[in-house]
């Protein structure tokens, strides 16, 4: 049963409270910051930025240690899509001169030293020198 993210914060935090356990404690017993406790019970992931991603296996965590199914937690936010941006652009691979391949300029000169060295294999036999 999917329930909505106000409704496991909600849920999460009157648990808690049931519990009298302060944030400190819950923080303590589970090494969630207090930063994403609050979130949590808030309901406001957004404020985590970038750390949200891990809100969710937190809700999971704190719920089991107040012994609510961590499966509601799960589905709390179905469709969340967490985007990145490092500012950095997309790797793309580098070609060699003229927008040729690397490996081109090392074909062409092995070509060119194969050649070399039959003509002057070919020249040793002329000669007499093989």
């Amino acid at each position: 049963m999917n329930k909505p993210l106000s409704e496991i914060s909600q849920l999460l935090s009157s648990r808690r409270r049931e519990k009298n356990l302060s944030l400190q404690d819950v923080e303590a017993a589970t090494a969630i910051k207090r930063l994403f406790l609050e979130a949590i019970e808030e309901g406001n992931l957004e404020s985590l930025g970038p750390k949200q991603v891990y809100a969710i296996g937190f809700m999971r965590a704190y719920a089991e240690f107040l012994g609510i199914d961590a499966s509601q937690v799960a589905y709390a936010i179905p469709e969340q899509k967490f985007e990145f941006s490092y500012g950095i652009g997309t790797v793309q691979s580098r070609k060699g001169f003229g927008g040729k391949p690397k490996w081109l300029p090392n074909l062409i000169w092995g070509g060119v030293a194969l050649t070399m060295l039959i003509l002057a294999w070919y020249f040793a036999r002329v000669v007499g020198l093989l």
